[in-house]
């Protein structure tokens, strides 16, 4: 990964692990997210690449140091290369790199952007609301009678406790769950 700005330096490297083409409104919405955002137009798509494990190298390299750095098929050392963001290189440039850079912070890659978490947390309720379908389906309903307020969720673990054999206690038996009044037993 190389800053943008003259003259061009290398940062360091991280793992690719989702590229994926998404419509203009999910774009914008991810907009704050990410580097330097476009602004598409109504039914234009674009590229979102997700990236985890950054390594900062321990030393930025100026692309100019970079003249006997090159990969296996690349007739021009990397510091000769027009580099406009992102640039794949194989494992023999990759050392070439790391040699000039003195190596990266080990075991110590930056944490997850904002994006990653963003994404993550995305996958995270897709996957849940996939498996509250399949329990819905397996109970045989086909939506929760009630809402999922914080009455109705404390009425339902005070259920599961008592279906249990605990003791159980709400600290005001005196809300309900739409006009189920939440109770206790000792």
């Amino acid at each position: 990964m190389t800053k943008a700005e003259r003259p061009r330096r290398v940062l360091g490297e991280f793992e690719v692990v989702e590229v994926r083409e998404v419509e203009a409104e999910e774009y914008s919405r991810l907009a704050p997210l990410l580097y330097r955002p476009q602004t598409p137009k109504p039914g234009e798509r674009r590229w979102i690449i997700r990236f985890e494990q950054f390594n900062r190298y321990l030393r930025e390299v100026p692309q100019t140091e970079l003249s006997d750095v090159r990969t296996a098929k690349s007739v021009k050392p990397i510091s000769e290369w027009t580099i406009v963001g992102l640039a794949y290189i194989d494992d023999q440039a990759l050392e070439g790199i790391r040699r000039k850079a003195g190596g990266y912070e080990e075991g110590s890659p930056v944490t997850a952007s904002p994006m990653t978490s963003m994404l993550a947390l995305e996958d995270d309720i897709k996957n849940i609301k996939a498996r509250l379908s399949q329990i819905e389906s397996v109970l045989g309903i086909a939506k929760l009678p009630f809402s999922l307020s914080h009455e109705c969720i404390e009425h339902m673990l005070l259920e599961i406790g008592r279906y249990l054999g605990s003791k159980v206690y709400t600290a005001d038996p005196s809300r309900t769950c739409g006009n189920v009044r939440l109770i206790f037993y000792w």
